[in-house]
């Protein structure tokens, strides 16, 4: 059972930090193909490159919504959570006393969209090591 500013919580900071590091790395990765530009005047990157590019562009889609779905998951869980209950004084209660059950399947859909942008991140940067080891032989 969780307390409802629990949830809140969870919604609050749930998975940030490594969704910060993966949008860190997309951006980096966008950084490093930038160097790879043969041109000058416009934008030339060996066509090896184009896949981790889309790769790291779906990751970026995918962790917009993630943070979406969560964003409006989470919010309609406590707003239909958040009713006025008595405590054994017949006090309203607070939310840190409101006890709860959460469904474990909207969280399914968020885990498995979680993996999916760090799979794509990840998989971008196989694809970029395998063109840089390439470079070298």
């Amino acid at each position: 059972m969780l307390r409802l500013s629990e949830i809140r919580d969870a919604y609050e900071r749930s998975s940030a930090k490594l969704s910060e590091i993966n949008r860190q790395l997309c951006f980096a990765g966008f950084a490093v193909i930038w160097i790879f530009n043969n041109s000058t005047v416009g934008l030339a990157i060996p066509r090896e490159l184009y896949l981790p590019l889309t790769l790291w562009c779906v990751s970026l889609v995918l962790d917009i919504l993630q943070y979406a779905f969560k964003t409006g998951y989470y919010y309609w869980f406590y707003l239909k959570r958040k009713r006025p209950e008595k405590n054994s004084r017949g006090e309203i209660k607070s939310e840190d006393e409101m006890v709860v059950e959460e469904s474990e399947n909207p969280t399914i859909v968020l885990w498995c969209v979680f993996i999916l942008k760090i799979v794509a991140m990840t998989s971008g940067y196989i694809l970029l090591l395998i063109y840089l080891i390439s470079k070298i032989s």
